[in-house]
């Protein structure tokens, strides 16, 4: 997009830029107009010299825990209500044991992974990412407010 803008750093071309109509100030302080990029969180780059972005990298560990949070749930005292009831009546099969039995196999599948990465897992962190989640609320701000 073409911006005025003045460079700031030599070696990344990294640029302030001006996003006002007023020409003649930006040229006043030295800005050109230049084509430019952003950057996802907001800083511009000339043409040609946006950095690539790291990916965070996920850990498998980690989001095997954050998913046995989310399995464990979907095991809401109901459903293990209705499934005793089950039970009781001599059923083998309904709708509620078959649910925990697949969210059982599912919990089984990422107690593997996590078994099988040789990692410790902080439950408390995973609990904070996992409630996060639903309430919009970083980790990393939830960790500062721990510190207090």
């Amino acid at each position: 997009m073409l911006m005025y803008a003045k460079i700031l750093n030599e070696e990344t071309k990294e640029v302030s830029v001006g996003d006002g109509t007023n020409a003649d100030f930006y040229e006043k302080i030295g800005m050109t107009l230049q084509e430019v990029e952003a950057t996802r969180d907001g800083r511009y780059y000339l043409a040609g010299y946006l950095p690539e972005e790291e990916t965070p990298q996920t850990d498998e560990a980690e989001e095997a825990q954050l998913q046995i949070l989310e399995l464990e749930a979907q095991q809401t005292p109901r459903l293990m209500r209705e499934a005793i009831e089950d039970m009781q009546a001599g059923l083998t099969s309904s709708y509620a044991l078959d649910k925990l039995q697949e969210i059982d196999a599912a919990i089984a599948v990422q107690r593997e992974i996590i078994h099988n990465s040789g990692k410790t897992i902080n439950k408390k962190s995973a609990i904070r990412k996992f409630f996060g989640r639903f309430f919009g609320k970083k980790e990393e701000e939830s960790q500062g407010e721990e510190q207090k």
